[in-house]
């Protein structure tokens, strides 16, 4: 099952939008198993990550059907990604870990967030999963 900060997610951001009868273009940085909109067969998707196996070991191990015609997938880092990409999207997510405990230093940069920024349309949302504590307690917060 999804972690639970994706089904808040799925609730929140993806639920309402797929409400919509226009297709709307959705970013999703850090592709983990292609489970955000994983049932969304209006939106499009894009799904970045730097391991270019991950979709033929997802779609093989984890998912229940390969991923349908408004889902693609780009294998590369997620910085080179949004410094070259033109296109601009409804809904970005930054969710690109490593593992549990560990972003990319690459996606923690001003430079990389400013241009994240930029690939949304107007009016869009972005969201970043990141290591903190929602409280603040610890210093790196």
């Amino acid at each position: 099952d999804n972690f639970p900060y994706w089904k808040y997610i799925q609730s929140t951001y993806l639920d309402p939008i797929a409400q919509g009868d226009t297709p709307r273009d959705m970013l999703i940085l850090g592709a983990g198993g292609f489970t955000v909109g994983i049932h969304d067969k209006v939106n499009r998707y894009t799904y970045v990550d730097i391991d270019k196996a991950l979709k033929d070991v997802a779609e093989e191990h984890f998912l229940p059907e390969k991923l349908e015609p408004n889902k693609a997938f780009v294998a590369a880092s997620a910085r080179a990604f949004v410094h070259s990409d033109t296109k601009r999207y409804d809904f970005i997510l930054i969710d690109t870990y490593t593992n549990t405990f560990s972003i990319p230093q690459e996606t923690t940069t001003r430079e990389f967030l400013m241009d994240t920024k930029k690939l949304l349309k107007p009016n869009g949302v972005l969201i970043a999963n990141i290591i903190s504590s929602p409280d603040f307690r610890e210093k790196f917060t």
